[in-house]
């Protein structure tokens, strides 16, 4: 048992309840070793929640193993809307999603009068396409005129394509 859990518990715990920290790593880069790890906190150690987020494969998400396939609730790991749509059990994270961003960044350029007669153009790379059709969505849902957009299909030794990332 750590410092923390020890304070914790020697206070009441939480709403009475002792606080047992349960520990188990993985590797981000290998399906089997994380799939083993979300079940050994979820199913054979039983957490009640896990902190911090639980990165799966190469995704640089919090793993749905956790959240959906296993119902246990999660604090941290980054959430898109989909993602957290899929979501069985509750699953908190302290900052907004990047669709909640963008929306609430053209709601405050609408707000001080700076999309007045704007006209848009975007223009992303491969790797930022969902995004970007998300982000023309939340300007056509405010009436911001979107003139075009544009995918570069470049590769990393391209100066253009570097400048996207």
């Amino acid at each position: 048992m750590g410092s923390t859990d020890r304070h914790l518990n020697a206070n009441g715990g939480i709403n009475g309840r002792t606080v047992e920290a349960v520990y188990d790593f993985h590797s981000a880069i290998d399906g089997t070793d994380a799939d083993r790890s979300c079940a050994a906190l979820t199913q054979d150690q039983d957490v009640f929640a896990v902190l911090g987020g639980f990165v799966g494969p190469l995704a640089g998400t919090a793993d749905p193993c956790i959240v959906g396939l296993n119902e246990t609730f999660l604090i941290g790991g980054e959430q898109t809307a989909d993602e957290l749509s899929q979501a069985v059990a509750p699953w908190y994270h302290p900052a907004a999603t990047g669709e909640a961003v963008t929306a609430s960044l053209l709601d405050l350029l609408i707000e001080t009068g700076r999309t007045d007669g704007a006209q848009v153009f975007t223009i992303g790379d491969v790797a930022s396409e969902a995004q970007q059709e998300g982000v023309i969505a939340e300007l056509e849902a405010r009436d911001i005129e979107v003139v075009g957009s544009a995918i570069v299909e470049a590769g990393f030794d391209d100066p253009l394509a570097a400048l996207l990332r």
